[in-house]
């Protein structure tokens, strides 16, 4: 008789949306729909463990996963990416490039260095505090390698708050959110050890990435500011248009999603941003087949989606809001349609003697 089992695996708990906990270890579960199932290799849920970890840092891994699976669930299903929160945009943002992202970041640095530098704190909270610091420096190197920067709650809160302060257009998943989360994790590091080094009464560290080279602060010194651009939205555009030409319903109903899937795939909703190798990566992207089949008709793409865009455009250059027109040149080829020669019948005598030839019987011939 076999002796009983004295342990068995811990349950499995439900803990938020997709996550759950077994013992100490926290995993996430999400059902795929049929057809989407082939974008996760043919299975019907997708599973992911991310081991003994906290429960915040589990959620943040979970949102991460819920974007992903949600993004190739709506690949699958040809529709917008919902991840991209075309709602998120505000009117008056712009897309800040790289080199401003840094003088940002700098700013932040130099701003957090002299607050804390003025903190009045007693020993205890002093010790406390290089402590704190030396474990930020410690496991920011950690996540950067790992391409987890985003999980760090202190690197989303202030990239959030740069932006935010800045009135900056980020897509949450884009290149140069990514950039400027890299950025403020180092940034992170760099602001530890320095406020570490002065609590402790030690000399300035050397700076951990150039950005933070004394060189590079006192060039941001010299950079003019230049005039914010004024931003020009793509679907406040459409709305002009339809004001002015007062195209017909069944037009507006088929331009406004082609538009908002200009926008999805952009990742931003700036019209004077656009360019022509834009529109060609959005074509080329409309035109790509699902799983081996064609989803729309190259007529579709050509009519439905860029010659929606091209009007909308069109309309904003000639009335100034834009200075050129990017989907001007860019054409779909529609392959022409394949149409066999409609044979002659017979004549009647050819008829005759065919069904002869065949044995076919007829009637007696007049004439």
């Amino acid at each position: 008789m076999c002796a009983a089992k004295t342990t068995s695996r811990p349950a499995l708990q439900r803990v938020a949306k997709n996550l759950h906990r077994r013992g100490n270890s926290y995993e996430f579960r999400k059902v795929i729909p049929p057809y989407a199932r082939a974008a996760f290799g043919g299975k019907g849920a997708y599973w992911k463990s991310f081991g003994d970890v906290s429960l915040r840092e589990a959620e943040h891994f979970a949102a991460e996963c819920r974007r992903y699976c949600d993004r190739k669930i709506a690949e699958a299903a040809n529709k917008p990416d919902p991840t991209a929160r075309l709602a998120s945009f505000k009117p008056g943002g712009r897309v800040p490039d790289r080199a401003e992202i840094d003088r940002a970041v700098r700013a932040w640095v130099m701003d957090r260095e002299q607050a804390a530098a003025g903190a009045d704190l007693d020993q205890d909270a002093k010790v406390q505090r290089v402590s704190d610091l030396a474990l930020i420096a410690e496991i920011t190197p950690l996540y950067l390698r790992e391409g987890r920067r985003a999980s760090l709650l202190g690197v989303r809160w202030t990239a959030e708050h740069i932006a935010e302060s800045h009135q900056w257009i980020l897509p949450p998943d884009g290149q140069l959110t990514d950039y400027l989360h890299d950025r403020v994790g180092r940034a992170e590091r760099e602001l530890a050890l320095r406020v570490k080094a002065e609590i402790n009464y030690e000399d300035p560290p050397s700076p951990t990435h150039a950005m933070f080279d004394p060189a590079a602060f006192a060039g941001d010194k010299n950079v003019a500011t230049e005039p914010a651009r004024s931003p020009v939205a793509i679907m406040t555009m459409f709305e002009g248009y339809v004001a002015e030409r007062q195209p017909g319903p069944k037009t507006i109903k088929k331009w406004r999603p082609a538009l908002l899937s200009l926008i999805a795939h952009l990742g931003h909703d700036d019209a004077t941003l656009v360019t022509p190798d834009d529109i060609v990566a959005w074509k080329d992207a409309l035109l790509r087949p699902v799983d081996g089949e064609a989803v729309r008709g190259a007529a579709t793409v050509r009519d439905g989606y860029l010659g929606g865009a091209k009007a909308v455009f069109g309309w904003a250059k000639d009335n100034r809001k834009i200075a050129t027109n990017p989907v001007t040149g860019i054409v779909v080829r529609v392959p022409r349609r394949i149409r066999n020669r409609s044979l002659k019948g017979f004549t009647a005598s050819e008829g005759f003697v065919a069904k002869l030839t065949l044995g076919i019987p007829v009637g007696n011939r007049v004439g």
